[in-house]
Parts: C-alpha cells; structure tokens; sequence
C-alpha cells in the first residue's frame, strides 16, 4: 500500500473515532409527578425503552417525585437540576415567574418533524407567558365532565344526567344529591353521599357562575374573590356540603369517593381515572357534559405535558426526549393505553375508543365539553406566590366546614391575596 492509500485509511479510523467521541453517552433526567399515577409512570417507562434503544447513547432517568417543585429547587441550588418535567400548572408557576423553565417556542420552530399547527391555537395560548415564553408541550385534553354511578341511578329511579339535555343543572344536581345520599343504618352518618368532593374543584362553579379568581389566568395581577358570580358559585358549594349534607366535608376517608362506589355523583375527575380507579369497579357508569350553572356549563381542562429545565446541560437531548415521548401519534396512542388520558393530537384522539376498552357509552361527549368556549384552562390561575394558594385554601376550607359564612372568608382572603399581589 502507498504513502496515500496510508493516509486515507487513518484519515477514515480518526473520523470514526471522533464519531464515536461526538455521541458519548448523556444521561436525560426526567423528574415525573407521583400524583399523576402509576399508570402515567408505566407509560413513561415504555417509551424510556423504545427511546433508549433508538439512541443507544442517550440514557434516560426518570424520577417519580411526590413535591417535584421543592425537589427541582433543591437540585437547582446543587447544579443538578433535571433536563425534563412534568409538573401540574400550580406547581410550575412560581418556577415559571423565576426563569427555570425553557423556552419551547424555537426548539420547535427549528426541528422539522414537529408542527405547532397540530395544536389547538387557544391551548398555546393559554400556555404561553405575556412575554411570549411557550413553557410546556402538551399531551392530553384532560376535560372535567359529570360521571355517575347508573346502578345507583337506576335504583333511585332517576333518569341519566345525560337523558336530561339541558335540564341537567345546578338545581338538577342539588336535588338528585338529596335523593342519593343514604345513611343506611341510622348512625347519622352517611354511607353513600349523592355529589362525590364538590369542594374539590372549586373555580368550576365559580366560572359557571360567571366569575373568575383573579382579573387573567397567567400571573395575575388583581383579585376577583369579592365579585358576586365568585360568592354565589362557592355558596352554591357550601350550601350542598354544610346545609344539605349530600357532599363530604373536609376529612371524609376516601372510601366515599365516586369511584370507590361511595358517591354517586361526580363533577371533579377528569379521563386519568378510566385507565386507573375505573380499570376494575364492580358498577354500570356514564358520563354527560357539566351542569348548567346560572351563566354556562363551562369547564376546567388541565393541561398535562412536559417543561424542559432552563438550566439543562443537554438541551436539544432533552428535547429530542420530549418530542419522542409527547408530539408523535404513535407515544400519545401509548399513553391512551395505559392511562385512559384524552390525548390531544386530534388524529389519535379520535380514535380513543381504540386503545381504551372500557371508555363510558357516551365517550364523545369529552370532545364537546373540551370544546365550550368558555372553558378555563389554568384552574385557579398560575399566582407567582405559593401563598396565595395557601391563603386561598386555607379560607375556603373554613366555609366547607361551616365555620364561617361565604362572604366572610372570601372578604379576608381577598385582603390577604391582594397584599400578596402588590407587594
């Protein structure tokens, strides 16, 4: 072999070399909440594989965290914060409002394979910050729609909230609560309650009341908490826990939940529980659309996803793993069936029948409610401040226990939220 032939062949051995030193190995960690269910996790851990085994030099770490938001604060101070979340919207704000999250906007507009077009519009928006930051890829339509028990139905002799149309109301769900509700032997307790947790979702009243928390969902900047739609829809509440006694006080155990079959109603849940408390019950169930309040029948749609950390070491890695795991159809279909979760890309969603087996009659029906125009996305809103949460709950727990009026609590909570927001 010639000087030359010599040549090209350590020029072609330096090149592989410095291939293989281009794709060492990196170690994606992936911080999940535990609260989204073990069902979440197995989904997660499926696709870990299949990623892994695509990218032989990418190592991907999930861990399950119970407080994800002091977890990722603590690894921050120590210079080992996660590539990769997936926190609640009221776990990430205050995060948010500080910088820790990444900017997802230009890692999709320069990847090819992805399209934000797939989206709904009015669902980027509503993650997105006023300063244009795109914080969160969503993977799921997770709507809260009415379920209920049909064996307890049946032998009440009440007709199906979705028979009911539009006669399916506030005034409606009070009186089916009050027909339900059975303290079967007389102890003065109840075995069955008629309307399952109704002070777990609050701002679903208030907003069918025509209220709202704060004057924007997304940092807000002003408290609405003494507006007269907000009082009437927690007075609504109040009035079926304290004063009817057809909706568990604080403390109840959670052997009277709806899917627990201890309640027969339910306004509160969304699609996580048909792959999870709803795999294996021993009763007939349905679902139909929100009741009518006294301005719509409006939901609350969670939007469940992925952040990427802005400190990350591994940024389009980290990316990469997102869009494997949350923008193609192929992932979405996997997480449908191990959770029961309404993905959000409409292509799998319309087949949702197809990787569900045990989907209600009525299954369409979480398309409709998803798309009420005046549905609110953010829950209570995203506050900057853990302790306008804390504020908030703490006032509220005191009307579902009957300890004071309506008025009262939310007058004081509204002092303390405003201080809050201006200082």
């Amino acid at each position: 072999m010639n000087a030359r032939g010599v040549l090209v062949i350590i020029a072609i051995l330096s090149l592989s070399i410095s291939s293989i030193a281009g794709a060492q190995q990196a170690t994606i960690t992936h911080m999940t909440y535990a609260s989204h269910s073990e069902s979440w996790h197995n989904y997660l851990y499926e696709l870990e594989r299949e990623f892994e085994a695509l990218h032989p030099n990418y190592d991907v770490e999930i861990l399950v965290e119970s407080r994800p938001d002091e977890k990722y604060t603590v690894m921050l101070a120590g210079g080992q914060a996660p590539d990769v979340l997936d926190m609640t919207t009221s776990h990430a704000a205050p995060l948010l409002a500080q910088g820790m999250f990444l900017d997802l906007r230009p890692l999709m507009e320069r990847d090819d394979e992805f399209s934000l077009d797939n989206y709904p519009p009015n669902v980027i928006d509503a993650l997105t910050t006023p300063d244009g930051l795109l914080y969160l890829l969503p993977v799921e339509i997770y709507s809260i729609v009415t379920w209920y028990n049909l064996d307890m139905l049946s032998a009440a002799g009440l007709t199906p909230p979705v028979e009911l149309g539009d006669a399916w109301t506030w005034e409606a769900m009070r009186e089916y609560g009050q027909k339900l509700t059975r303290d079967e032997n007389g102890d003065g307790a109840n075995e069955v309650w008629g309307l399952d947790r109704m002070r777990a979702r609050p701002y679903i009243q208030v907003l069918q009341a025509g209220g709202s928390y704060f004057d924007r969902d997304m940092f807000p900047t002003e408290s609405r908490l003494t507006s007269e739609p907000l009082i009437e829809g927690i007075e609504f509440i109040r009035q079926l826990i304290v004063e009817d006694g057809v909706s568990q006080p604080p403390g109840t155990p959670s052997d009277s939940y709806w899917y627990n079959n201890g309640s027969a109603i339910t306004v509160v849940d969304g699609p996580g529980i048909i792959g999870t408390r709803l795999a294996d019950v021993s009763f007939e169930w349905d679902v139909s659309l929100q009741p009518h309040g006294p301005a719509n029948n409006a939901t609350n749609i969670s939007l469940n996803g992925f952040q990427i950390s802005a400190a990350t070491k591994n940024q389009q890695a980290a990316w990469e793993w997102v869009r494997f795991i949350g923008a193609r159809e192929e992932a979405l279909a996997t997480m449908a069936r191990h959770t029961g979760r309404l993905p959000i890309l409409a292509s799998v969603a319309r087949a949702w029948d197809s990787y569900v087996a045990n989907l209600p009659a009525h299954w369409e029906l979480f398309f409709e409610q998803s798309l009420h125009p005046d549905n609110i996305f953010l829950k209570e809103a995203m506050a900057t401040d853990n302790q306008i949460y804390d504020v908030l709950n703490s006032q509220l727990g005191r009307v579902w226990t009957g300890d004071v009026p309506t008025r009262t609590a939310l007058d004081e909570a509204h002092r303390q939220i405003t201080a809050l927001l201006t200082k």
